[in-house]
Order: structure tokens, then sequence, then C-alpha cells
């Protein structure tokens, strides 16, 4: 719930996953995730239970009950992660996927909107979120596409500085290596070829 409520401002305007969440098949977000076999419904996991998971598990795309929010079977190898086989009942990991629209960037701002959800999402995560799951003894990995695009910068930026150093270094070494050991601190360069 609180992914779904989470607003971003952009531009003075609030955008919240339902404005740039991918619809395929309807007015809802095509959210993948388990309890999209309740339809996303917290009364429904109550009433049904765990059973009605496992029914799914295997009737995912023939049962009507079992369909999501946005009317399409979710396959529960893409939302459970860690069970051997096909038994899906033993798995270890849970998979929340929520599709935003991505579309070709011309003019650099057609995805902006999504940028600034993901970036509330991902300090709702680690603010809020994983303290939750920490406390509770388990392993929380979350992502974004903002997020790979800010981290391979974050790293192109790292890097530029080590290659620097690194040539700085090489030029250095080569430079005294090649050239003469100078008797006086000025004739430094002269002698070093450089």
């Amino acid at each position: 719930a609180k992914i779904d409520d989470l607003r971003a401002n952009y531009s003075g305007s609030t955008v919240s996953l339902a404005d740039i969440c991918l619809k395929p098949l309807s007015t809802d977000c095509a959210t993948q995730s388990v309890l999209q076999y309740f339809q996303l419904d917290p009364k429904k996991h109550d009433d049904l239970g765990i059973d009605h998971a496992k029914f799914c598990f295997e009737h995912y795309s023939s049962e009507e009950t079992c369909l999501s929010t946005f009317q399409s079977p979710i396959d529960p190898s893409t939302i459970l992660g860690g069970f051997p086989g096909s038994n899906f009942t033993e798995a270890s990991a849970f998979v929340i996927t929520y599709p935003v629209n991505n579309k070709v960037e011309t003019t650099g701002q057609e995805n902006a909107k999504a940028m600034a959800w993901e970036r509330a999402y991902i300090n709702l995560v680690k603010e809020e979120i994983l303290p939750m799951v920490l406390a509770q003894n388990l392993t929380l990995s979350f992502s974004s596409e903002s997020s790979i695009k800010d981290e391979l910068n974050r790293e192109s930026t790292a890097d530029a500085i080590t290659i620097v150093i690194s040539y700085i270094v090489m030029f250095a070494y080569i430079s005294f290596t090649l050239g003469d050991r100078p008797s006086r601190l000025w004739a430094l360069f002269v002698s070093s070829k450089v």
C-alpha cells in the first residue's frame, strides 16, 4: 500500500504509480505479485488464505479467480524465487515488479515523470521499508531503471578518476625510468625527457 500510495513531485505536479505504470489490458497497473492471486485485496487474502495461492500456482492461467486485477494470468515462476523444480510452495523469495511506461527519449523529458517517481520509490524503500524488513531478519533487494542509470553514472565518474590517477602514475614511472637521474631538482624535467 505504501508504494501504491507513493506520490512524487515533478515540475509542480504530483505523480503516482497509476500515472506512469503499464496498463496493458485495463485501467489497472500490471503489477506482478503473489498478491495478484487475491486481486491485491487484503480482505480476499484473509478470507481465502494460503490455500488459494497454492491453487493458483497450479491453475493460474485457467481459473478466473486467479486472474490479476488487470485480467491477466500471473505465472508463479515470475513472482516467486528459490524453489526446487516447480514446487512453488517451497519458494524462499517473493518478487514484486511494477512495470512502468518507458518511452524512447527524443527530447530527454519523455520519462521524467517516471524517473521522479522512481527516485521517490528508492527513498521510500531505503528510509522506511528496508528498516522494517531488516527488523524481521529478512533480505530485501530492489532496483529501478533510474537507479541503474544513476549507478552507471556514478561508476563512470569513479572510473574516470581512477583512470586519470593511473595515467599520471604511469607517466611519472615511464618518465623517471627512461630518463637519467638528475643531480639537481631543477634539472628533473630535462633529464626525465618531459
